[in-house]
């Protein structure tokens, strides 16, 4: 039963995601401000499919998210995390994989967000790009958002951390605000692995 209503919030989500993306298309002559803020309002699509499937949500401890620049080191289970982080963190930036750029909508939306894309085949030099850009934007008080297993993991799952945001951390100096979460308890992955990661 759990596997069925996963199933069905992802079609309702996705297609309801993809049909916002269409609508909106014209924001891209507005800028990037206003894209944001039609980025954070997706968070209100999610909150129909939760209120549909009886899920609900709880926030624990957003009080020890500090002033300013941070990065926000977060578990990945599912699409829940990568929408309301947008809302939970402020001005975040997002760390993702390149690959993302080719998928229609989406990957334009990525890139007019000013998020970090990451080309993981290029090693050394791709974690020296993602450190030069994501400085600027810790400098300027937003938040990098960074997945450090790099893809999403099952819940309970060993943990497979990469080195992206201990050497990130090493070279910005900002604080770590670890986050943890059980959205892939409820939120299953049917279609594929890793839409928003790093190194």
């Amino acid at each position: 039963m759990r596997a069925i209503r996963a199933l069905a919030l992802n079609i309702v989500f996705y297609g309801l995601l993809i049909g916002y993306m269409i609508v909106f298309v014209w924001s891209f002559l507005a800028g990037r401000d206003l894209i944001m803020k039609l980025a954070k309002s997706v968070t209100g699509l999610q909150r129909a499919a939760q209120l549909a499937f009886g899920m609900k949500v709880e926030f624990r401890g957003l009080g020890n998210i500090p002033p300013g620049g941070a990065i926000v080191a977060a578990k990945h289970q599912s699409m829940w995390e990568t929408m309301q982080l947008l809302n939970i963190v402020g001005e975040p930036i997002f760390v993702y994989k390149k690959e993302l750029d080719r998928i229609p909508l989406f990957g334009a939306f990525l890139r007019a967000l000013r998020f970090v894309s990451i080309d993981r085949s290029r090693g050394s030099e791709a974690l020296k790009h993602m450190t030069e850009q994501t400085r600027i934007a810790l400098d300027e008080g937003r938040r990098l958002v960074i997945f450090p297993e790099g893809t999403r993991r099952a819940p309970g799952a060993e943990p497979r951390y990469k080195f992206g945001v201990a050497a990130t951390y090493a070279e910005v100096g900002y604080p770590v605000v670890p986050v943890v979460l059980n959205s892939g308890v409820f939120w299953s992955n049917f279609f594929w692995k890793g839409e928003i990661g790093t190194m």
